[in-house]
């Protein structure tokens, strides 16, 4: 897909109306809220963002600590589209950019098949250390 424009441009019209989209994003949002409440004040990654889909969805349900991040070009295009603040980035330099304890939750739906499980336990080792404890 990376490389691959149009794939981003059919995923970024479909993800606020396809029934997967929707139903991932409001699963995600129920997880945030049985940990943190009603709390909004947290910050949120989305490590592999894709279009921004479910940091729009996220930032018109009052989270505004939202950042998140994609290794295409195009999905960091449609990010800036919609206004979600996203930059390029691979998910095996995660500690090059973010310091230890900085998010309260990291969402990554759908990207650790891109990686053999050498790179899968690095990048989760890498989440541990962003992630604030508990």
């Amino acid at each position: 897909m990376i490389g691959n424009s149009k794939e981003y441009e059919i995923m970024a019209n479909c993800e606020s109306e396809l029934w997967w989209y929707k139903t991932l994003h409001f699963t995600t949002l129920q997880e945030i809220r049985l940990h943190f409440g009603e709390n909004r004040n947290i910050a949120i990654l989305d490590a592999g963002c894709g279009t921004g889909g479910m940091l729009k969805y996220l930032k018109h349900r009052g989270y505004f600590n939202i950042s998140g991040f994609d290794l295409s070009e195009d999905a960091i295009h449609f990010c800036e589209k919609i206004g979600i603040s996203a930059q390029l980035l691979n998910m095996l330099d995660t500690k090059k950019v973010y310091s230890d304890a900085s998010f309260d939750v990291i969402i990554s739906n759908d990207n650790f098949c891109f990686f053999d499980f050498e790179a899968q336990k690095q990048i989760l080792k890498d989440y541990f250390d962003i992630i604030k404890p508990n």
